[in-house]
């Protein structure tokens, strides 16, 4: 059984700014699931670790069996590595690997849009991101995020995910990734978290959002 692999960049103001979390699903044979979300994470530990040091500390954790029950996520939410309360924000990354027909081509989209502040910030600091245009698919609560949000942790997942037919099947392989698509999805987000965990903005549930 998969449970989760994490590790954390400290920030020298974490006890004030609190601490975020940046997630991927891994699942073996979904490129465009969760090797696409990994492949985020990666290159946003890349980013962040190459600088100076992020003021908030940054935790970059991969969870395993979503589709089993979120068995990795649930086993971090009770085997945190600091009090979950001190966790300002988690952001889950998949499903990027192929572009969503229902939004624009270089465009991503943020589970649960309307339930806090933390969409439209991104947004308005130059991330590609729009609301989940698939309400009725209940994505918010289909994610490694829910575990965290049901503790109070504003959590919430990008993709991209257009509802195509290769989903957790064997075609959903290599030739199904659209690289340009992922680059240009991870690369839009760089500069926005890089913002997120260097600044004092807190993350909130709007009335009524939290779950």
């Amino acid at each position: 059984m998969e449970r989760d692999r994490h590790t954390a960049r400290p920030g020298p103001d974490a006890a004030r700014a609190g601490r975020a979390a940046l997630g991927a699903s891994r699942s073996p044979g979904n490129r465009s699931a969760s090797a696409s979300g990994t492949t985020a994470v990666l290159e946003l530990a890349r980013i962040l670790g190459a600088g100076t040091r992020p003021r908030r500390t940054v935790i970059f954790a991969l969870f395993g069996s979503e589709e089993t029950g979120g068995l990795g996520s649930s086993y971090f939410r009770e085997h945190p590595p600091l009090p979950l309360q001190e966790i300002a924000v988690n952001l889950e990354f998949e499903m990027l690997g192929r572009a969503d027909p229902a939004v624009r081509p270089d465009v991503v989209w943020i589970t649960g849009w309307e339930r806090s502040n933390l969409g439209p910030t991104l947004a308005a600091r130059g991330a590609k991101l729009v609301r989940d245009p698939h309400p009725e698919q209940n994505f918010f609560a289909r994610s490694d995020n829910y575990v965290l949000a049901k503790k109070g942790v504003v959590a919430q997942t990008i993709s991209s995910y257009g509802l195509h037919s290769d989903y957790h099947q064997p075609s959903d392989d290599l030739a199904h990734v659209d690289f340009k698509q992922m680059d240009a999805a991870i690369g839009s987000l760089l500069l926005p978290v890089s913002w997120l965990v260097n600044s004092s903005f807190a993350p909130k549930w709007n009335e009524g959002g939290k779950p």
